[in-house]
């Protein structure tokens, strides 16, 4: 304040008529800025909670009497009451608010408030102003200017020391984990820490190393940020100009999150991703996608991905015989595997597995064959397989050659053959040519298996059957059962035996003729 005056020696603005309700000096309901209670509040609080909208908070306390029943420095306590008095007013035990900064209370066991009112009365900063209120009366006359409800003849005084308050935050002053910020100006924010005054959507940062219990705390804000541990100030970045709240950057993310590009997030780890890749996501640390699309951006062992719910890394596609610890590498589409070198396991144990350093894969021998355990990499002539003793016989090897011929694994257990007849996938049935046992049991040389017909079929034909170096696959068709096809076939040959008889029957016939002439001549 810069001029002399009482109290009321302002103008004095009457509290808004409201057609409704009104809370906190604030119409509320249907035609107003807050339609409902609970939009109001919302308002209050986020004045109360951000340091940036001081301004606005103190323009809510209007000229007037106000009645502050918790005594507690939030403006949720005050009530204001239509007195145009002050001298009433602080009589009355209520405070009087200037309108521009002040709050004037009645000193206790005083009275008449209208001779040496400056000596019975205390003044303080309202909220949204900070400082330290000063009372003068040198320089001040007795005034002659008079308003509705001031009779006159009061002293007057000269109030200064509170000005608006400087964007300013602090930390808690009894809870050093707690990393909420609390706005920090006179009244606010500096003696009572709870959720009605914390700004969970900012973070305190301590510029000290020490913290003793309800000591003032030294520090800055910056804008929260999920998932990060620490995070530090941007120097020049303040927001507003001359604030502790600056633009920040993130040091360092929890377990399992990584910076993004920018470094204000903390992005969730893909899964099996490298760390020395730029990566962006949003606020919530969720959707991360590589910067660079078309780089490979998982750890060895896995390629790029991706499905309805993003970025992943999936395994190198697999190959028969590699170890599932074994290093791998693989292109960006998962293909062409190759195993490390390096690593510690390269491929399944088996006598017929075995690692080919020059492609750097896992090699599998003939069934015939085993690992050579005496194999020499530097020997032209060592064989990485040699054949088994089982199949060695006179001094070569026995192999198992042909169409639809494979070796017998269970040999010699479960028969004295080394290799088998089998119907498989390539062999293509007649039409209405069932599989019947055929498909469940191996053939051995000379063996057979009985093909069947679809319902309404009949057989005709040979059967399959193993032979030594291939499989015989029959000459089975199914026909219809009412077909005639069988018939016609069987009246030739009837007729053709029938002819036969008939020519057997007229040879005997001649011969004994033959042997009545001879008879005759014989007589005669």
């Amino acid at each position: 304040m810069n001029v002399c005056k009482h109290p009321n020696n302002i103008d004095n603005v009457d509290a808004k008529v409201c057609n409704g309700n009104h809370k906190y000096n604030i119409c509320y309901g249907e035609g107003t800025k807050y339609p409902t209670l609970e939009d109001l509040d919302h308002y209050i609080n986020s004045l109360e909670k951000d340091a940036t909208k001081y301004e606005e908070l103190s323009n809510l306390y209007t000229t007037g009497c106000w009645e502050n029943k918790s005594n507690k420095p939030f403006i949720k306590s005050f009530n204001k009451i239509d007195e145009k008095d002050p001298i009433k007013c602080l009589t009355n035990g209520n405070k009087w608010i200037t309108g521009d900064g002040y709050i004037i209370n009645k000193k206790e066991k005083t009275s008449n408030l209208k001779k040496n009112t400056s000596s019975k009365i205390i003044v303080e900063c309202s909220p949204g102003y900070e400082g330290e209120p000063y009372i003068e009366v040198d320089s001040c006359k007795e005034y002659d200017e008079f308003k509705d409800g001031d009779e006159g003849g009061y002293q007057q005084f000269l109030l200064s020391g509170c000005d608006k308050c400087s964007v300013k935050y602090g930390g808690n002053r009894k809870v050093k984990d707690d990393r909420s910020c609390y706005p920090q100006c006179g009244l606010l924010g500096t003696e009572v820490f709870d959720d009605s005054n914390s700004n969970k959507g900012l973070r305190f940062i301590d510029t000290t190393s020490d913290f003793t219990f309800g000591d003032k705390r030294a520090g800055y804000c910056c804008n929260h940020v999920n998932n990060s541990v620490s995070i530090k100030r941007v120097k020049g970045t303040e927001k507003p100009k001359g604030s502790n709240y600056l633009e920040c950057i993130v040091n360092k993310c929890k377990e399992g999150y990584i910076r993004d590009n920018t470094r204000k997030n903390c992005c969730k780890m893909i899964e099996n991703s490298l760390v020395d890749v730029e990566y962006s996501c949003d606020i919530n640390s969720i959707n991360t996608e590589p910067i660079d699309k078309e780089v490979n951006f998982c750890k060895a062992g896995f390629y790029p991905s991706m499905d309805e719910n993003g970025y992943f890394c999936k395994k190198c596609d697999k190959i028969e015989g590699i170890h599932e610890q074994a290093k791998t590498t693989c292109d960006i589409n998962g293909t062409n595997t190759k195993i490390d070198p390096r690593s510690e396991y390269k491929c399944q144990e088996g006598e017929s597995i075995y690692y080919d350093e020059l492609n750097q894969v896992c090699g599998k021998c003939p069934y015939n064959k085993k690992v050579n355990p005496k194999y020499n990499n530097n020997d032209n002539n060592s064989e990485k397989c040699i054949c088994k003793s089982d199949y060695v016989i006179n001094d070569k090897c026995f192999n198992c050659n042909g169409e639809n011929v494979e070796y017998n694994e269970k040999f010699p257990d479960n028969h004295i053959e080394r290799c088998k007849c089998v119907f498989d996938e390539s062999i293509k049935l007649p039409e209405n040519v069932l599989i019947g046992d055929c498909g469940d049991k191996p053939l051995y040389n000379g063996e057979s298996c009985n093909l069947a017909c679809k319902t309404g079929y009949r057989l005709k034909g040979e059967q399959p059957r193993c032979l030594e170096k291939s499989l015989d696959k029959g000459t089975i068709t199914c026909i219809k059962e009412d077909s005639n096809e069988d018939t016609e076939e069987s009246t030739e040959t009837e007729g053709f035996i029938n002819m036969f008889n008939k020519f057997q029957m007229n040879t005997k016939r001649l011969f004994l003729i033959f042997l009545l002439i001879i008879l005759i001549l014989n007589v005669c």
